[in-house]
């Protein structure tokens, strides 16, 4: 009779050692940023002996152990989003399965770089990254040394009749990782064209003469010199992108005029200079 009922208790501790099970902890959070220091603790267990710490991707079969941890406690470097579970000695019985998400570090890149004229102008940034929020916008005019900020929480960013070369780019952040700033885009705004004069008016010999003209007062790269001898009704291109143009021998009254471009603004002709 006394062996029976030390049976029956050995059944019972037994039956109550299989059945335990344990709770998993995870510290300092369960929702982490790549690369972050995690220690995870289980508890619950009467005999809380571990054999091995398990990870599963999907909480399913097959569990994967990690090596050398037969610990209540483990720590790790948090690399991807993972299911874990410890595993006891008495009865080889799991805890419940604790999901640690990993977040990437919060980045964006913003398109497109752009150059346009002054004051005459409008365009739009798209941002795209691995972010959850974008939490403000910010511009900058002087290189990129001071930032003010942009009261801009989305992901598009526009611009109107800019005068000066902007940088502009985002603050993000992306789950429980910390925030960071976007790549710059950059809106180079290009003065508006000047002309300006030409210069070398004079009154030679039909056939045999010769000159120099030069241009002065001008904003953007010259593009071309032309030339008129019907009183400026049609002009015709002289290939020459200089500050200077030579004429040799004309035989009749001929104007000349430099077409001058500041970037992507529209083109502009310079004073006309005539030669008699």
């Amino acid at each position: 009779m006394k062996k029976i009922i030390i049976l029956i208790f050995l059944y019972f501790i037994f039956k109550i050692s299989l059945a335990q099970t344990g709770t998993v902890t995870i510290i300092p959070t369960y929702s982490v940023c790549l690369g972050t220091v995690v220690t995870m603790t289980t508890s619950g267990f009467v005999a809380p002996t571990i054999t091995r710490w398990e990870t599963s991707p999907n909480n399913n079969p097959p569990w994967i152990a990690i090596a050398s941890s037969n610990s209540p406690t483990i720590t790790v470097t948090a690399s991807a989003s993972l299911y874990y579970r410890a595993v006891a000695t008495t009865g080889l019985t799991a805890t419940n399965s604790a999901l640690l998400t990993v977040h990437q570090p919060s980045a964006g890149t913003i398109t497109s770089n752009a150059t346009v004229c002054s004051g005459i102008n409008s365009g739009m940034l798209i941002l795209a990254g691995t972010f959850t929020s974008v939490n403000f916008w910010e511009y900058s005019i002087d290189g990129g040394n001071n930032w003010a900020p942009i009261s801009n929480t989305t992901t598009l960013q526009n611009y109107l009749n800019l005068t000066t070369s902007t940088q502009y780019r985002a603050d993000l952040t992306n789950g429980t990782c910390p925030s960071a700033k976007s790549s710059v885009a950059m809106i180079t705004v290009n003065p508006p064209s000047v002309g300006g004069t030409a210069a070398g008016t004079a009154t030679v010999c039909a056939g045999s003469n010769g000159g120099t003209l030069t241009l002065s007062g001008y904003t953007g790269n010259i593009v071309r010199w032309q030339s008129s001898t019907d009183g400026d009704i049609t002009w015709a291109n002289i290939a020459n992108v200089t500050n200077t143009n030579n004429y040799s021998n004309i035989t009749q009254t001929t104007d000349y005029r430099a077409v001058v471009q500041s970037g992507t603004c529209a083109a502009e002709n310079s004073s006309p200079v005539t030669i008699t």
